[in-house]
């Protein structure tokens, strides 16, 4: 099984790319998928463009076309906080859909997703090994 990783811009998804072992690139609806292997473990990795709609439609149609294990969500994908700067790895353990109000309907502020917590501890380990403990953080 395969795994999506979704980059919102160039600089992001180019890095990844670049390290593709025996790669193709296929061109669908405009955006270039490129497949290959990753640290002996297969990958796809896509520019999707900025911005949750341009996420959502990319991640769609990878869903339709690879079926992949798992989607990753690489750059900037909303890791925030005191002292995580550019070039620090931010493992998630939950998503935020932070823009729309359902408290009226007595639901709470914003919808919290966990995180596969499986995926979530091997990223964090992947990242730990080959980074500086004060770049990885989990949150």
């Amino acid at each position: 099984m395969s795994h999506l990783l979704i980059c919102a811009m160039d600089a992001e998804a180019e890095g990844f790319r670049s390290m593709l072992a025996d790669r193709t690139d296929e061109m669908i609806s405009g955006l270039t998928f490129s497949s290959g292997t990753l640290c002996g473990h297969p990958v796809t990795v896509v520019k999707c463009g900025v911005g949750k709609v341009n996420a959502a439609l990319c991640t769609q149609t990878a869903l339709l076309r690879y079926s992949p294990q798992a989607v990753i969500n690489v750059g900037v994908a909303g890791g925030v906080g005191e002292g995580i700067v550019t070039g620090h790895v931010v493992v998630g353990e939950d998503t935020v859909q932070y823009d729309f109000d359902l408290t009226d309907l007595g639901e709470a502020d914003g919808l919290v997703s966990p995180c596969d917590s499986a995926l979530s501890e091997d990223l964090l380990a992947a990242a730990r090994s080959i980074l500086p403990q004060p770049r990885v953080s989990f949150g």
